[in-house]
């Protein structure tokens, strides 16, 4: 499977301004993280994606995702900004955390 994840407010917890400083030091969420090694080790490729600026992020971005030791395949910068996303394969964290521990995905 292919499991799109957002970066702030999913993986990080989204607790400041979008800055280099914030980039730097935002908290990461370690039960979503260990999730996502779950996903990984279950053989599932995880797309990241963000809305943070490729040309100004992108370096303090993959040395946190590194320091955290975040899996992924591959990170998409530049998502668009938007209130709410409206698709029809949208599932929250809770969602997502129920069906990978029934069995793997």
């Amino acid at each position: 499977m292919i499991i799109g994840m957002d970066l702030d407010g999913v993986i990080a917890k989204q607790n400041g301004g979008w800055t280099a400083e914030y980039y730097k030091t935002c908290s990461p969420d370690h039960k979503v993280i260990d999730l996502m090694k779950k996903l990984d080790n279950d053989g599932n490729k995880i797309i990241i994606y963000t809305s943070r600026l490729e040309y100004d992020a992108k370096m303090e971005t993959m040395k946190w995702l590194k320091k955290h030791d975040v899996p992924f395949t591959a990170i998409h910068f530049d998502k668009p900004l938007y209130d709410f996303m409206v698709d029809d394969k949208n599932i929250n964290i809770e969602q997502l955390t129920k069906l990978a521990m029934k069995d793997p995905i």
